[in-house]
């Protein structure tokens, strides 16, 4: 496996600071066999435990984009949480970020007056 060498290194450094253990090591290469992708360096992550914890992310996410931002929902509504995502995406297309929203259209319509105020900002 072509991430073996990352991967040897990480639990190195766990081994180093006292934290590793075999069941770290097992975990570490089962993750990574179930994802079938390999440890890569610069990532972070962060536990979200409600929604309102996670939707503040996302929009805190979306307001600091600078290239691009890539939504993705089941579900998509015309409601007050649906609305402050659609002012924030608008905001960022109007800063000159492309936004993009792709979202389940069969199991729910936002409606067209929602995607057409999207579409409009450039979303």
């Amino acid at each position: 496996m072509k991430s073996e060498p990352l991967l040897k290194q990480l639990l190195d450094d766990l081994e180093q600071n006292g934290l590793e253990s075999e069941e770290h090591r097992t975990q570490a290469r089962l993750y990574e066999q179930l994802a079938r992708l390999p440890f890569t360096r610069g990532n972070q992550a962060r536990l979200l435990v409600d929604g309102e914890a996670t939707f503040d992310a996302i929009l805190a996410g979306i307001a600091s984009a600078r290239d691009y931002v890539l939504v993705q929902f089941y579900i998509l509504r015309d409601d007050d949480l649906g609305r402050r995502l659609q002012q924030a995406l608008i905001a960022k297309a109007a800063e000159g970020v492309r936004c993009l929203v792709v979202y389940d259209e069969i199991g729910n319509q936002p409606g067209k007056a929602y995607c057409r105020a999207l579409t409009e900002a450039g979303v």
